[in-house]
């Protein structure tokens, strides 16, 4: 155990360059406009915001572990694990067949819901269908009943406006008062 209070015997100390640049070397700021400066040593951003990594980390990097890519982990919503009267911990110790089966169980359970939600549905609109066919054969019969009413009550001469009477040339009242006689 060192001074500091860590245990050194079985660490092994990676393999580093040091953090600073060249002593003999100093980069120089660069000025840009409106006094800002941006130093020549410090990675820019990438186009994606993500930062290169730093060369003292080349190391680490080439000798880095590939991630593994696991499957999601099969475990039944906790309802069907109480229609089942299993725990989380009971389920971890079922074997892999008895655990396949109660899955398949509730994928075929699953996939009946489903289907009678789709029947119910293709039932209401084909019910809608059927109201809205209704409605509009029903003011289709109106419109016939307005027409056979307007052709019934028009009269024949429409197209001749010289007997029309409700337009006369001759004034029936001019306005004179015979009671001056």
């Amino acid at each position: 155990v060192s001074s500091d209070g860590w245990r050194l015997e079985g660490r092994v100390p990676l393999k580093l360059t040091p953090r600073t640049a060249d002593e003999g070397i100093k980069p120089e700021p660069v000025v840009t406009g409106m006094g800002m400066t941006r130093s020549s040593s410090t990675p820019l951003l990438s186009m994606t915001g993500e930062r290169p990594p730093p060369p003292r980390f080349a190391n680490l990097h080439e000798n880095e572990r590939p991630r593994l890519q696991l499957a999601k982990r099969q475990i039944p919503p906790p309802d069907e694990l109480d229609k089942r009267n299993l725990t989380p911990e009971q389920w971890d110790e079922l074997d892999n067949n008895a655990q396949e089966q109660i899955l398949r169980e509730i994928d075929e359970q699953n996939e009946k819901k489903r289907l009678a939600l789709e029947r119910e549905q293709r039932k209401i609109d084909a019910r809608i269908h059927r109201k809205e066919h209704k409605a509009k054969q029903k003011q289709q019969v109106q419109q016939k009943k307005q027409a056979l009413l307007e052709s019934a009550f028009a009269s024949d001469d429409d197209e001749d406006e010289s007997d029309n009477d409700w337009f006369e040339s001759d004034i029936a009242f001019d306005g004179s008062d015979d009671e001056g006689r």
